[in-house]
């Protein structure tokens, strides 16, 4: 039964590949709104109840897409304590994600598509408030959830602008770059103790 199950789940995971490959290659061929289910089941080779039983539709594909790699790739949340020993809640965004889906990212990034992108940047950034508001006081909520607001949503919007213009600028420094503003930013408003947030170039 074991065997089965994991058959059938490499079955789904290569379909669902080969669905958002094909939705890829047919975004170089026409605009995403012309795109039909039918387009990418034949594209695919899979049959339409096969997209059916996956997705409720062609946005579910980059959606689901989104999730894998954000949850896989870019943004990874702990609960550490400080150098006081304070619970800190730790938000670290990676470079090396970003940079690895770089050709199929910037297919999701544009003037049709984007708002996809939009609308699950702001996904994160209430997930990431849900994830730790119960760390810091009632009293600092409105000021914890929007600086999540300020410093994720600021950041992923930065990264995919670089992206999205051919990373203009190395990694390292682009990285670098971001960690400035979101200091800055910190050191300006007094700081949130209960959060603390870095960029990785790797």
């Amino acid at each position: 039964m074991l065997q089965n199950t994991h058959k059938v789940n490499r079955q789904v995971q290569r379909s669902k590949s080969w669905m958002l490959d094909a939705l890829l290659l047919l975004m170089d061929e026409m605009p995403y709104d012309k795109i039909t289910i039918s387009d990418i089941t034949e594209k695919a080779g899979v049959a339409r109840q096969t997209f059916y039983r996956n997705y409720a539709g062609k946005d579910d594909i980059a959606l689901q897409y989104l999730d894998s790699i954000f949850n896989n790739n870019f943004l990874k949340m702990k609960n550490v304590r400080d150098e006081k020993g304070r619970n800190v809640l730790a938000i670290t965004l990676s470079f090396r994600g970003f940079i690895e889906h770089k050709e199929k990212l910037a297919k999701l990034q544009r003037d049709d598509t984007e708002r996809l992108i939009l609308a699950y940047t702001q996904k994160w950034e209430d997930y990431v408030i849900d994830f730790g508001k119960n760390k810091v006081s009632r009293a600092e909520r409105l000021l914890f959830r929007y600086t999540i607001k300020f410093h994720v949503g600021g950041s992923l919007r930065m990264i995919l602008d670089w992206m999205k213009h051919d990373m203009p600028m190395p990694g390292e420094q682009m990285s670098s770059l971001l960690q400035k503003f979101i200091d800055a930013a910190e050191t300006g408003a007094g700081g949130l103790p209960n959060l603390t947030i870095r960029i990785q170039n790797n």
